[in-house]
């Protein structure tokens, strides 16, 4: 059968004084286990009331000034957020997760992040208590008007409403609770307890019809233990309980006034009075706590367990106190050698004055185990075997064996040889084996009911044993005063003092192994001796040890970690990274420095915070002044992102605020990981940061510059235990680096315009203010921004406008020139504008032209055309606007003196006019003027309808004096006023004559074709310029200057700039200059 339990193997010589056992004495808390919270670290007031714990949102605690909300930051909501009054008696949270509070005028309802009035039958009475029944019901029980009940959906009408009236022994409601049967309790402020059973009916109790077995009429809280009974907490009178019918007092030694009870998951009461806190088992021990256990006040108004465990403490007086329980003492007093668990799941303390102890942890009876005089020996060693008997050691007293069946004592001369046993140990083969002081070791073979005796006659190295274990491979080891002995049944290897320290330390007193099969051995005063691969090696204080001399060893497989208890308290040692943490009784709830024993006792818990089984550590260790437990956890800390938690981000480095709440480490002993992902739209995501760890620190700094886009954030506390919440925090944000996008697409830049004008565009953003967006004009002569003559068409509440954005009405204006401006801003303050310059004409510069002709004028300047009858072959809509002076600049340089677009509007193709039926054009312009150098020549650029860009001289007749210049034309296009003679790529000549690209349209990311061929004749030889421009007129690449002979010349261009890199798709202009002379045509990439 196979061993359920190895317990550490320890054994010592200590010869003490038998001591009194005081089973009531207080288990005094140590400093560590408590802090305190005042105004200080931002509680509202240091009077508090109440403390409730909310499922999502924290701790909050009701105050003298308002309600204090604590999730790993403190923040106090008072009337100024819109509490109904800023005293808190009541807190409660209802099935949407709304949270209610109870003040001195009504009651308010806090919802996502903003108070409400509630009920208003409430607004003038003070509401001591909320509480929510099993149907989600709310009940308030107010100063003087009974009881209200309001369904979850209806709090303007009361579901019930209870008052003396009714049957209510008063109007002063302070408790409410609903037991397991149904029925409702009320506890009233000067006139008992009221029951409302499930039939209707109504039952009073008091101080005089219980016979006094009610303590006090004055009741001050109710509360229904997991027994099925039901404390009362009063004024004057302590606690009654009320179970099987029959009411009784409670403890006698609780203070009178109590203010509040509750139980916690150990099962213990705990009582909030005027002069401290008190926990009761239930059954006979009571504690108390004081400001002497660190208390931060004697009065306690109300208690609350959390759900880590933590126990916190409503003073009047000085704020909060949080008691986490992770420590615990027994039997004050007394030396405890020897510690044990047998299959029952009860504890064993062996005293070295006073006997075994078993602690049934389910009932929380600590109760001694008398048999054949068992409580007057001194025990050294326990062990529990195979079959679950537990054997005894004792100094002169021989063994003891426990079982169902009874008791069994062994003693010298036969089957021991001596009475005085320091280690007990079963091995895999179910022999037990017994180290004496003086007479070596004892191996008792149950199945055979054999007993012999090793000595120094056998091999062993010595025969003072004080402590066995077996190795992995079934060894025996077996430490003595004077050395360390191995045994694996046949042979013996010793190893002696000179082998194992040159200082002469030999004493070994315990023996423990770790998941590697390494040994170790706890020495008097030289520290660890540790046994891997046949060598030896030593670990002291030097180390990191905080004592030498070790009389328990245990190793925590689950973490990877050594426990060794020393004559100057714990110290625990981590493999995995090499730290050390020491355990004291100045700096822990240890009993006693000298720990003499350790046990490890797992236990499953069901964690109703998160809904999981965990595994809880408990560690006992065995003092010279009781037994301490130590809590060792294992239940994983919580982590929180803090707000303020934008969803938003305009940076492209975030950071957080990120905190962790634990059961036993401290805040700042939190360490963080976290891991980044970016969501894609198909509801994938991919990680942007690789999982990083922060420490003492909570600000959490993103890195990695994102891009606009959306993220979620996990982050995972880790406390000191190395327990990692499974259970990460997660924010999802989006970061919006990037300002609105904005372009007005009509009217064109230097368009003339005239009376109601849709300005057309798009105005874009994943994160527009819409109320932001604004668009304005002003006259070119003026810095006045107008607002007026506009009407807006876009939407207020939309995050994207396209299409018409606004009408401006431009027929009063003046003729002139104008700036028009369109800016947005997104909810991040980003900002956008763009502004273009058009020009209001009152002489509309459209019109509709037919086969007759006509003529079409426009001002600023004034163009004119004129079309004979004939021209065209059908009406047509045609349209004068101004070409930008960086168009003309982009296209000629300095040579282009005024430009205009005629373009016909509704058509697919540009029409051509009728052969020998040439319009004139003619473009009035101050800087048509004669000069010396030269007089002004018209050239036509044109895209006809095949989409080739190529270029006419017209020539054209000045007249200087009115600053005109009239040419015939043939064909619709771009009309620029060029200086013939000017230097520039738009200098004219006679050597070039045509110019083609084969093919137009090509492609430069493995399309077909990838090129295209620029095709020229030269009727000369001479030098040879060929440059591509974008649309826009700016130089994309210099294919090359060279000296060609005359003929046909095709050059290649394989879509690429100055870099060599692919050109995007779009329209680019390839033009081929010789001297005096430049031609251009168009070609397109097209990429998929």
């Amino acid at each position: 059968m196979k061993r359920k339990l190895r317990k550490l193997f320890h054994c010592a010589f200590t010869i003490a004084l038998p001591l009194s056992l005081n089973l009531t004495s207080a288990a005094w808390a140590q400093p560590s286990q408590w802090r305190s919270f005042s105004t200080a670290d931002g509680l509202g007031d240091v009077e508090v009331y109440t403390i409730f714990e909310s499922a999502t949102q924290g701790l909050w605690f009701g105050t003298r000034h308002g309600a204090t909300r604590f999730d790993g930051l403190w923040k106090n909501f008072t009337q100024s957020h819109g509490l109904s009054n800023d005293r808190v008696f009541a807190i409660a949270e209802d099935d949407a997760m709304n949270l209610w509070f109870g003040t001195a005028k009504g009651v308010s309802r806090y919802a996502e992040g903003k108070f409400y009035d509630g009920p208003a039958a409430l607004a003038a009475d003070t509401v001591w208590v909320i509480a929510k029944d099993q149907h989600g019901k709310l009940w308030f029980g107010t100063n003087s008007h009974g009881v209200y009940c309001y369904a979850p959906n209806d709090f303007v009408n009361p579901a019930r409403h209870y008052t003396m009236s009714d049957g209510l022994a008063g109007n002063s409601v302070k408790a409410i609770w609903f037991d397991k049967t149904g029925d409702l309790w009320f506890g009233t402020s000067e006139t008992g307890v009221s029951r409302l059973d499930t039939s209707g009916a109504w039952t009073t109790f008091n101080n005089a019809n219980t016979n006094g077995q009610l303590a006090s009429d004055r009741i001050t809280d109710i509360f229904g233990d997991l027994e099925g009974r039901l404390w009362v907490a009063t004024i004057g009178g302590g606690v009654s309980r009320f179970e099987n019918n029959i009411w009784s007092k409670g403890p006698a030694q609780i203070f009178k006034n109590v203010f509040a009870l509750t139980q916690d998951w150990d099962r213990n009461l705990w009582f909030a009075t005027e002069q401290y806190v008190y926990r009761y088992d239930g059954v006979s021990q009571v504690d108390a706590f004081t400001p002497n256990e660190g208390l931060i006040h004697e009065t306690v108004l109300n208690v609350l367990q959390d759900g880590y465990g933590n126990m916190w403490f409503a003073t009047r007086y000085a704020g909060v106190s949080r008691y986490d329980g992770s420590w615990r003492s027994f039997l004050a007093g007394q030396k405890v050698k020897a510690l044990a668990k047998d299959h029952a799941g009860d504890l064993w303390f062996g005293l070295d004055s006073r006997g075994v102890y078993r602690y049934d942890q389910q009932q929380k009876k600590l109760e001694s185990i008398d048999c054949l005089g068992l409580n007057n020996r001194r025990v050294q060693a326990l062990e529990v075997d195979a079959e679950g008997t537990v054997w005894i050691g004792t100094f002169g007293g021989g063994v003891v064996s426990v079982n169902a069946r009874g008791c069994t004592s062994y003693m010298a001369p036969s089957p021991l040889p001596e009475n005085n046993v320091f280690a007990i140990l079963e091995d895999r083969e179910e022999n037990l084996w017994f180290g004496t002081f003086q007479k070596g070791v004892v191996r008792y073979n149950r199945k055979k009911a054999e007993w012999k005796t090793f000595n120094t006659d056998s091999g062993l190295v010595h025969n003072q044993v004080q402590a066995i274990h077996q190795d992995r491979s079934g060894d025996l080891w077996f430490g003595t005063l004077a050395g360390l002995s191995r045994f694996n049944g046949r042979e013996w290897q010793n190893f002696k003092s000179a082998s194992m320290n040159s200082a002469g330390y030999y004493n070994i007193l315990c023996a423990g192994e770790d998941s590697a099969g390494s040994l170790w051995f706890g020495t008097n005063g030289a520290g660890l001796l540790k046994y891997e691969n046949g060598a030896l090696s030593w670990i002291t204080t030097e180390e990191g040890l905080v004592n030498n001399t070790i009389h328990a060893i245990l190793y925590d497989d689950s973490k990877k970690r050594f426990w060794f208890g020393t004559e100057h308290g714990v110290s625990r040692w981590s493999i995995a990274d090499g730290q050390w943490r020491v355990f004291t009784p100045g700096a822990s709830g240890l009993a006693h420095e000298i720990v003499k024993s350790i046990l490890l006792d797992q236990i499953l818990k069901y964690d109703a915070r998160t809904g999981r089984t965990d595994t809880t550590l408990n560690f006992w260790f065995g003092t010279l002044d009781g037994v301490s437990r130590y809590i060792g956890e294992s239940i994983p800390p919580e982590t929180f992102i803090l707000p303020p938690k934008p969803e938003l981000f305009s940076i492209a480095s975030p950071a957080f605020i990120v905190n962790g709440r634990d059961n036993v480490s401290l805040p700042n002993e939190l360490s963080y990981s976290y891991e980044l992902w970016q969501l894609r739209q198909d509801g994938s995501k991919e990680r942007v940061m690789e999982q990083g760890q922060i420490s003492n620190s909570n600000t959490l700094a993103i890195q990695t510059a994102l891009p606009n886009g959306e993220f979620e954030l996990a982050v995972q506390a880790l406390d000191t235990d190395k327990n990692l919440d499974p259970t990460p925090a997660r924010h999802r944000f989006k970061t919006d680096i990037t300002p609105p996008v904005v372009a007005i697409s009509a009217p064109r830049p230097e368009a003339y315009v005239a009376g109601d004008v849709a300005i057309l565009g798009v105005i874009a953003d994943e994160d527009l203010e819409p109320s932001a967006i604004q668009f304005e004009y002003r006259n070119e002569d003026s810095n006045e921004w107008r607002h007026d003559r506009l009407t807006r068409f876009w939407n207020a509440s939309s995050e994207s406008q396209t299409d018409t954005l606004a009408l401006w009405h431009s027929g009063a204006l003046p003729n002139g020139a104008y700036r028009l401006r369109l800016q947005a801003r997104d909810k991040l303050s980003h900002a956008s504008s763009t502004e273009i310059i058009v020009h209001v004409d009152s002489l509309f510069a459209i019109a509709d032209l037919g086969e007759r002709g006509g003529i079409m004028q426009s001002r600023l300047p004034a163009v004119e055309i004129y079309l004979p009858p004939g021209a065209l072959d059908k009406p047509y809509r045609l349209m004068i606007n101004s070409l930008l002076a960086r168009d003309r600049r982009q296209a000629f340089g300095k040579k282009a003196i005024a430009g205009f677009k005629i373009s016909v509007t509704g058509e697919d193709e540009t029409p051509r006019l009728q052969e020998e039926k040439l319009g004139t054009i003619t473009i009035r312009h101050p800087g048509i003027v004669q000069t010396k150098e030269a007089q002004r020549h018209l050239v036509l650029l044109q895209v006809p309808a095949n989409g080739a860009y190529g270029q006419a001289r017209l020539g054209g007749t000045p007249d200087y004096e009115q600053h005109r210049i009239t040419a015939p034309f043939y064909a619709f296009g771009d009309f620029f006023v060029i200086d013939s003679l000017a230097q520039g790529p738009g200098a004219l000549g006679p050597e070039l004559t045509t110019l083609r690209c084969r093919p137009r349209i090509f492609s430069t990311n493995g399309g077909s074709p990838n090129h295209t061929d620029v095709l020229f004749p030269a009727r000369e030889g001479g030098v040879v310029t060929m440059r591509v421009y974008n649309a826009a007129g700016r130089l994309v690449r210099e294919l090359r200057t060279e000296a060609l002979p005359a003929g046909e010349h095709a050059l290649a261009w394989d879509g690429r700039n100055e870099n060599h890199e692919p050109c995007v798709s779009g329209l680019y202009i390839i033009g081929v200059k010789t001297t005096g002379r430049e031609m251009f045509e168009t070609v397109v990439i097209v990429n998929k």
